[in-house]
């Protein structure tokens, strides 16, 4: 008997050249510290970390002295490095506030002259370059391979074709900054560059891409000059994610002229939803009132509304059925839906 072990396809993703740097930059900085103190300054080996403790204080420090730590952790970019980051960041962050809110004239004293004013400006870059990073970089999609739900921009999972250097794929989420685009056994390679388009009724997305990560099922890709109208515009529907439909798979019973025939409710929205069900008998704008029990749940939604689509010869990629409009919107139950039930959004 032979014992096959199959191993999950480990993702790759890109580094930024910016991300190299930043560690080249944390691990070099006891060294370099050290070599001014030393060269330029003269201060004698033996005396150099007393020098630096009295110049700097016991935060900075410590900061500098783990820096090469956190520069090797920043390499393998996950979660437990991004911690360490924050947490190391805010030593000199914590020590710098400290210092000019409680004892200025003695922080301005304690290393006089051009010193005092390149550490200054030194702490003030520090801060700058750790918001850069926090806010372009680090936490972007498909930068790394994080716990999805973890990432800055928010995303929404959603089932939509994509043309992918004119390939019709199928893109599984989407953000303002990228998306990732199902596309098992590709053979596209970790920074290549792609040219994206997405169009739906509502939102029009044609650009560059940048592909960050690959892995077994598809490819995360950044999107290169995208104008900033439309990453508002993507950012304004995701916040109104609940007006999209979610693609799902339930089994209900419409009820029409006091006659109730069974259905699959295919997807659902916050104010409709599209079934399949035999049409016979149907008309436009009739009434009808749908029964959704969730079985297992204990949970039943009775939703009235009117037909507002019949799709008798299955046309626009749906088997044959009809779009029912809700008469009030249903926002706790499309939650609820999604929480439990969803598999995908679908923008039109």
């Amino acid at each position: 008997m032979v014992r096959v072990v199959v191993r999950p396809i480990k993702p790759a993703f890109k580094r930024p050249l910016l991300h190299h740097l930043f560690i080249i930059l944390y691990i070099a900085a006891p060294f370099a510290n050290i070599l001014l103190l030393r060269v330029f300054v003269g201060v004698p080996l033996a005396r150099i970390f007393s020098r630096i403790v009295a110049g700097y204080g016991i935060l900075a420090t410590i900061w500098l002295f783990t820096s090469p730590v956190i520069g090797v952790a920043l390499y393998f970019a996950n979660r437990v490095s991004w911690y360490l980051f924050l947490g190391h960041s805010s030593l000199i962050l914590l020590d710098f506030i400290i210092k000019w809110a409680s004892r200025p004239v003695y922080y301005a004293k304690t290393v006089p002259g051009a010193m005092n004013i390149l550490i200054t400006a030194g702490n003030l870059a520090l801060i700058i370059l750790i918001g850069f990073i926090i806010q372009r970089n680090f936490r972007a999609p498909y930068f790394q391979v994080l716990n999805r739900s973890w990432r800055e921009r928010k995303r929404i999972p959603i089932h939509h074709t994509v043309l992918l250097d004119g390939q019709s794929l199928v893109a599984d989420d989407l953000s303002a900054l990228g998306c990732f685009v199902h596309d098992p056994g590709t053979n596209r390679t970790v920074g290549s560059r792609v040219e994206i388009r997405f169009l739906s009724d509502s939102l029009t997305i044609e650009c560059p891409g940048e592909i960050m990560r690959t892995t077994g099922t598809g490819l995360g890709i950044r999107f290169i000059g995208l104008p900033r109208a439309q990453k508002r515009d993507i950012d304004r529907m995701l916040r109104k994610r609940f007006s999209l439909r979610q693609k799902v798979d339930l089994a209900c019973t419409c009820t029409f002229e006091q006659a109730e025939r069974p259905a699959i409710m295919l997807n659902l929205s916050n104010g409709g939803c599209y079934l399949q069900s035999k049409v016979e008998g149907l008309r436009e704008e009739a009434p009808c009132t749908i029964s959704l029990p969730l079985q297992g749940d204990g949970k039943s939604y009775q939703l009235p509304g009117k037909i507002v689509w019949i799709n008798r010869a299955g046309q626009d990629e749906k088997p044959v059925g009809f779009g029912c409009e809700f008469d009030k919107k249903q926002p706790a139950m499309m939650r609820y839906i999604t929480l439990h039930y969803g598999q995908g959004m679908l923008i039109r």
